[in-house]
C-alpha cells in the first residue's frame, strides 16, 4: 500500500529554495493531469501532476514535480470540469 503523500515530496517553501520561485511559478501554472497512483482506495484520494524541466540551484538539470491530491469522491461527481476541484493540497518533487 503506498502512502498518500510520497516520502520525499517537499513543500511549496523548499521547492523554492531548490529551484527559484519562477520554476516553482511556472509549474503552478500548467494543467495537471492524472498520474495513475494507486492510493485512491484506501486514502480517499487521486494524485494529479504536473512537471517541468528547470535547473535546481546548484546548476543542476532537475524535473520539478508539482503533486495533487484530489478527493476522488469530488472527482467523481466533477469529472468533466475539473476546474471545479480543490486543488490546495499539493507537496513537489524534485529529481
Amino acid at each position: 500500500m503506498y502512502p498518500a503523500r510520497k516520502s520525499y515530496a517537499i513543500s511549496e517553501t523548499k521547492a523554492r529554495e531548490l529551484v527559484g520561485d519562477k520554476a516553482v511559478n511556472d509549474v503552478m501554472l500548467i494543467n495537471c493531469d492524472f498520474t495513475g497512483r494507486t492510493i485512491d482506495d484506501c486514502y480517499g484520494v487521486t494524485e494529479m501532476s504536473a512537471s517541468i524541466e528547470t535547473v535546481d540551484k546548484d546548476g543542476n538539470d532537475v524535473i520539478l514535480t508539482m503533486l495533487y491530491l484530489i478527493d476522488t469522491s469530488d472527482l467523481t461527481n466533477d469529472l468533466d470540469d475539473l476546474g471545479n476541484l480543490d486543488y490546495s493540497d499539493y507537496t513537489f518533487t524534485v529529481r
